[in-house]
């Protein structure tokens, strides 16, 4: 790894290193800076996408309210989906570097690769800036983000800007 690890409230510093050397080298040249906390972002989806859609990349840091914590790396800004949805697909975006990661009882990353043509293993995102639920399935967990995530705990999205 490259640079310094981020500090997050939910991850020690030990994990947050792990994370970022699960990231594609260029994304380990610069510390991620945090672009939306829910505390301070509050519960909206159009916050929320109007906070990460440009981001060149985002590593989601998630913790349920189960205290289980789990999260995402995309490499491909959030406002893709909407390109995504005018190509005609409309359901994936995305290239083959991102992949979701959760942490064991023992607290290690567990890294989940995308992997093509796989039907357990998908993103989906909604192509408009509505109120709607985003899911992001790989293997052995799913994560929702619901209507509103008022029945949610997202705590933190972290962009590496670069």
């Amino acid at each position: 790894m490259y640079i310094k690890p981020f500090i997050s409230s939910i991850i020690s510093s030990e994990t947050a290193f792990k994370l970022m050397c699960y990231l594609p080298e260029k994304y380990q040249l610069k510390t991620p800076m945090l672009i939306y906390h829910l505390c301070d972002d509050g519960t909206s989806f159009y916050r929320l996408w109007t906070k990460i859609d440009e981001a060149e990349s985002t590593l989601l840091i998630i913790k349920t309210d189960k205290s289980e914590i789990l999260g995402a790396f995309c490499d491909e800004p959030w406002g893709n989906r909407i390109k995504t949805c005018e190509r005609g697909n409309g359901k994936y975006f995305g290239g083959g570097l991102s992949f979701v990661w959760n942490l064991d009882d023992n607290n290690q990353v567990n890294k989940y690769d995308w992997k093509e043509n796989q039907a357990e293993c998908f993103m989906a995102a909604p192509c408009g800036r509505e109120p709607t639920v985003l899911m992001v399935r790989f293997l052995k967990f799913t994560f929702l983000y619901h209507l509103y995530m008022q029945h949610t705990t997202v705590s933190k999205t972290y962009a590496p800007w670069f």
